[in-house]
């Protein structure tokens, strides 16, 4: 599935056409990307990503998910994805990352955006939230560019490398969406 954004950006859900190089793109981001994503040790090699992959396409197939990669200017630059969906309380979490040297270009914002419109619209739910290390700034600025309400903070929600660490919840409702 593809979710077209403007004409040098668009979403596709991943599969295996260009896993190879996705994999690049964490390798060359470890360091960058290890400082707030605790993953990333289980994803030492491309065999590994491809697993993810599969479960990715599996979670597709069954509607529990969506892992969506970011391409820009047709280059992979980072994942969005729609998880812990639950549909009877019609709610969803997102969750992104974005290679390093894209950021602050409003990539994220935009597909963010775009996701929120998905999820909206599409998926009809009533409820997203985003849950952000409370001292990850930069990653803090998505959801106050896209008005979400900060709800609270989750005190040690995540155990990042042995250490556990603050996040901010952060919610868009769907009657708020439509009125942004």
């Amino acid at each position: 599935m593809n979710i077209n954004i403007d004409d040098d950006l668009y979403l596709k859900t991943i599969d295996m056409s260009d896993v190879d190089y996705r994999f690049k793109v964490i390798e060359e981001n470890r360091v960058f990307l290890k400082q707030w994503l605790g993953w990333l040790d289980g994803i030492s090699t491309v065999a590994d990503l491809k697993n993810y992959t599969n479960e990715c396409m599996k979670e597709e197939r069954n509607k529990e998910a969506y892992t969506f990669g970011i391409y820009h200017n047709n280059i992979f630059v980072g994942v969005i994805s729609i998880k812990d969906i639950n549909y009877n309380n019609k709610k969803a979490e997102i969750g992104y990352w974005l290679e390093e040297k894209n950021n602050g270009h409003g990539i994220m914002t935009k597909s963010c955006k775009a996701i929120l419109d998905y999820c909206f619209n599409e998926l009809k739910l009533n409820r997203v939230q985003i849950l952000v290390a409370t001292e990850n700034y930069k990653s803090q600025a998505i959801p106050k560019k896209l008005n979400f309400e900060k709800e609270g903070t989750l005190k040690e929600n995540e155990c990042l490398y042995g250490k556990y660490i603050d996040n901010y919840i952060y919610c868009m409702l769907n009657r708020k969406w439509k009125n942004n």
